[in-house]
C-alpha cells in the first residue's frame, strides 16, 4: 500500500491572477491528483500543481478551476479513468481532462 505524505499531497502553486484560494472541494481534488501523480511518478516536481481559477484562461466559467502539471503528459486522462473505478473526489465537482497536462474542475 502506498503511503502518501500529507504535506506533499497539498502542494500546489496558486496563479497570481486567482481571486481567492481554492474552496475545500477543489482542495480535495488537488490532494487526490497529487496522490495520483506521486503514485505514478514517485514525486512532484517544480512545486507541484499550478492551480488557477477562471481568470487564467484554460477554464473560463466562474467557479471553475484548472489544475496543471507539465512533464507527465496524459495524467488528466489517467486520473479521470481512475475516478470511474474508485471515485476519490467530492461529488460536488465535475472533472474534465482539458489536454494532456491540465484538468478542469467545475461545480457539479
Amino acid at each position: 500500500m502506498l503511503t502518501v505524505d500529507t504535506a506533499a499531497a497539498q502542494t500546489f502553486r496558486l496563479a497570481p491572477s486567482a481571486e481567492s484560494e481554492p474552496p475545500a472541494d477543489v482542495l480535495a481534488v488537488i490532494a487526490a491528483v497529487n496522490a495520483h501523480l506521486i503514485a505514478a511518478h514517485g514525486s512532484l516536481w517544480d512545486g507541484g500543481l499550478f492551480v488557477s481559477d477562471h481568470n487564467h484562461g484554460d477554464v473560463t466559467s466562474p467557479g471553475s478551476w484548472c489544475l496543471a502539471f507539465e512533464g507527465a503528459y496524459e495524467w488528466p486522462w489517467n486520473f479521470t479513468e481512475a475516478q470511474h473505478a474508485n471515485r476519490t473526489v467530492p461529488a460536488s465537482v465535475f472533472i474534465e481532462p482539458g489536454t494532456g497536462w491540465w484538468l478542469g474542475v467545475h461545480p457539479a
